[in-house]
């Protein structure tokens, strides 16, 4: 071995052997440091220092967040011109159950106004082919809002229509009109019977078979009357005297009912003929003024005769001659 080497040989004994020292030394420090302390104050410090510093918020902890949420009822609506429609919104998710709203058209121009506090929508032009929106926004939160979508209408108006018996009027009852529109109705009578007069809003418009509403802006009343046709027959006849035709001979039929008279003048066959007298049991009688002169002055008087017919619905009664 070289003498060199026996040098750092050397070196490293002591080296190693100071280390020793040091460490034996080292642990009983230690040692005594632990009895000057209580087990409990060490365990504390322990945790203490091996516990990782906890920061302090200065704030307080926010609560649970709740999703504000608004619904509008109803949802949708279709509105006549001039009606209004009162909205109501449901506010969750927070106290504050306030809400604003507006008008929204989806499309040119807006249809309609809402009252910004309480909800209430007025319908002021149809949408045609659009929709309106009704918006309720949240006052807790601006971003939180319902809709409900409305659809304007032109108004329709009620045409109500009646009739009496013995006829019938179309169309009947109800009739729904839209505004500006125009309605006609047809007016017949039924077999043996003829408009007695037809009433619109009150007022007789005479006995018409047919009645035109135009422009319709409001509701109206049609009400049409009938009464029967009497039933009538014919009653011919022929006036003779002294076997000749009586002409200018004054036949009266009477109805032997009603006491109600026509009168006839025979022509110049002697003929007379009686129209559409209302069916019933009847008198005829005929008169015939017949002067003669003798010599300078003139002798006249009436000659009479009569006779019985029945008159039966469109029939024509024929009367044996009178001959007077």
């Amino acid at each position: 071995m070289t003498k060199r080497l026996k040098v750092l040989l050397t070196i490293f004994v002591v080296l190693v052997l100071v280390f020793a020292v040091g460490l034996v030394y080292f642990q009983k420090k230690l040692k005594s440091s632990a009895d000057a302390f209580p087990s409990s104050s060490l365990a504390s410090l322990t945790h203490h220092v091996e516990s990782p510093a906890t920061p302090v918020s200065p704030f307080k902890p926010l609560a649970h967040h709740h999703e504000i949420t608004v619904t509008v009822n109803p949802a949708n609506v279709t509105l006549e011109v001039g009606k209004t429609q009162q909205f109501t919104a449901i506010v969750n998710g927070t106290t504050n159950k306030a809400v604003t709203w507006k008008v929204v058209f989806m499309g040119p121009g807006a249809h309609g106004t809402v009252d910004a506090k309480t909800g209430l929508y007025t319908a002021t032009s149809a949408t045609g082919s659009g929709t309106e929106a009704v918006f309720a926004t949240s006052m807790a939160d601006p971003n939180s809002t319902g809709l409900a979508r409305i659809i304007n209408v032109a108004p329709n108006y009620v045409i109500t229509s009646s009739v009496g018996a013995g006829g019938i009027m179309t169309p009947s009852g109800m009739t729904s009109v839209k505004k500006n529109n125009t309605q006609i109705y047809s007016i017949k009578p039924n077999a043996g019977y003829a408009v007695s007069d037809v009433n619109v809003d009150g007022k007789s418009v005479g006995k018409v078979s047919s009645y035109t509403f135009p422009n319709v802006t409001a509701d109206h009343k049609i009400n049409a009357t009938f009464a029967p046709i009497p039933l009538t027959g014919n009653i011919r006849g022929q006036v003779n005297y002294g076997g000749k035709p009586a002409i200018g001979a004054i036949v009266t039929a009477k109805n032997l009912t009603t006491n109600v008279s026509k009168v006839f003048t025979t022509s110049a066959t002697g003929g007379y003929n009686f129209n559409q007298l209302p069916v019933g049991n009847y008198g005829i009688t005929a008169n015939l003024k017949v002067c003669k002169k003798i010599l300078f002055w003139s002798n006249c008087s009436t000659k009479t005769g009569s006779a019985k017919a029945t008159v039966s619905p469109n029939k024509t009664a024929v009367i044996s001659t009178i001959n007077l």
